[in-house]
C-alpha cells in the first residue's frame, strides 16, 4: 500500500464515522487534524475510524492512531497515512 492509498483509506473511514453519526460532510486533506479541524469528531470517532480503517486495510492498528500518544500533539491525515503504510508494510511488526 502506497501513501496514497492509504489517505484514502484514512479519509474514508473518517467519512463513514462523519455520516454514521449524522456530522456533514468536510473538506479533508492531509494537513487536516481530524481531533482538532473537524467539529463533533472526538477521541470516540478516533476509535472508530480506527477500527473501521483496521478492517479496510485487513491490519491491527492503535487505539491512539487518531488521538496521538499522551504528550504527542494530534496527528494530520498524512501523518497517520504514513503510519498505516508502515505498520502494513509485509514483516512489519508496527502496533504501536
Amino acid at each position: 500500500m502506497n501513501r496514497d492509498q492509504a489517505m484514502q483509506q484514512v479519509i474514508g473511514a473518517i467519512r463513514q464515522v462523519r455520516e454514521c453519526s449524522g456530522m456533514g460532510s468536510a473538506h479533508l486533506g492531509p494537513n487536516t487534524r481530524p481531533l482538532r479541524d473537524l467539529d463533533d469528531f472526538d477521541s470516540l470517532s478516533g476509535v472508530e475510524a480506527t477500527v473501521l480503517l483496521s478492517d479496510s486495510v485487513g491490519h491491527e492498528l492503535p487505539d491512539h492512531l487518531f488521538t496521538g500518544r499522551e504528550g504527542q500533539r494530534v496527528p494530520s491525515i498524512g501523518e497517520i497515512a504514513d503510519f498505516v503504510v508502515q505498520a502494513t508494510q509485509p514483516g512489519s511488526t508496527r502496533h504501536e
